[in-house]
Protein backbone atom coordinates (compact mmCIF):
# COMPACT_ATOMS: atom_id res chain seq x y z
CA UNK A 1 0.00 0.00 0.00
CA UNK A 2 1.09 3.45 -0.90
CA UNK A 3 1.58 5.59 2.25
CA UNK A 4 0.09 8.76 1.33
CA UNK A 5 -1.99 11.05 3.69
CA UNK A 6 -5.10 9.34 2.68
CA UNK A 7 -3.89 6.24 3.57
CA UNK A 8 -2.91 7.58 6.95
CA UNK A 9 -5.81 8.96 7.73
CA UNK A 10 -7.98 6.11 6.31
CA UNK A 11 -5.36 3.52 9.00
CA UNK A 12 -6.24 5.88 11.60
CA UNK A 13 -9.78 6.18 11.46
CA UNK A 14 -9.87 1.92 11.40
CA UNK A 15 -7.40 1.57 14.17
CA UNK A 16 -9.26 4.14 16.30
CA UNK A 17 -12.88 2.74 15.17
CA UNK A 18 -13.59 6.36 14.07
CA UNK A 19 -15.61 8.05 11.08
CA UNK A 20 -15.80 11.17 12.31
CA UNK A 21 -17.92 13.53 10.09
CA UNK A 22 -16.81 16.77 11.42
CA UNK A 23 -14.06 18.15 13.76
CA UNK A 24 -16.18 19.24 16.67
CA UNK A 25 -16.65 15.52 16.81
CA UNK A 26 -12.71 15.31 18.22
CA UNK A 27 -13.50 17.72 20.54
CA UNK A 28 -14.52 15.89 24.13
CA UNK A 29 -10.93 14.49 24.10
CA UNK A 30 -11.21 10.80 23.48
CA UNK A 31 -9.52 11.21 20.17
CA UNK A 32 -6.39 12.74 21.31
CA UNK A 33 -6.13 9.99 24.15
CA UNK A 34 -6.38 7.55 21.90
CA UNK A 35 -3.68 8.89 19.52
CA UNK A 36 -1.83 9.35 22.21
CA UNK A 37 -2.21 5.64 23.51
CA UNK A 38 -1.47 4.64 20.34
CA UNK A 39 1.88 6.25 19.94
CA UNK A 40 2.91 5.38 23.35
CA UNK A 41 0.90 2.09 24.56
CA UNK A 42 0.16 1.87 28.00
CA UNK A 43 1.10 5.76 28.88
CA UNK A 44 -3.05 6.69 28.63
CA UNK A 45 -5.39 5.44 31.75
CA UNK A 46 -7.81 4.43 28.77
CA UNK A 47 -10.66 3.14 31.55
CA UNK A 48 -11.02 6.79 32.63
CA UNK A 49 -11.24 8.36 29.31
CA UNK A 50 -15.19 9.22 29.17
CA UNK A 51 -15.64 8.51 25.04
CA UNK A 52 -19.86 10.05 25.28
CA UNK A 53 -18.81 13.13 27.22
CA UNK A 54 -20.97 16.27 26.56
CA UNK A 55 -21.02 18.45 29.25
CA UNK A 56 -17.92 20.99 29.30
CA UNK A 57 -16.73 19.14 32.98
CA UNK A 58 -16.63 15.62 31.11
CA UNK A 59 -14.79 17.58 28.04
CA UNK A 60 -12.21 19.29 30.41
CA UNK A 61 -11.80 16.03 32.95
CA UNK A 62 -10.80 13.93 29.23
CA UNK A 63 -8.12 17.00 28.44
CA UNK A 64 -6.67 16.73 32.17
CA UNK A 65 -5.82 13.04 32.02
CA UNK A 66 -3.79 13.76 28.77
CA UNK A 67 -2.51 16.58 30.64
CA UNK A 68 -1.41 14.62 33.28
CA UNK A 69 0.34 12.12 30.84
CA UNK A 70 2.43 14.62 28.73
CA UNK A 71 4.08 15.87 32.18
CA UNK A 72 4.32 12.31 33.25
CA UNK A 73 6.24 11.27 29.89
CA UNK A 74 8.00 14.37 29.95
CA UNK A 75 9.05 14.43 33.47
CA UNK A 76 9.80 10.49 33.29
CA UNK A 77 8.16 10.23 36.31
Amino acid sequence: MENTPESDSNLDQQQLHLNPYRIEEAAPGAVQCQMMNMTFPGVVPMHKVNFDAKSEYDKIQNYKILQDDYVKWDTGS
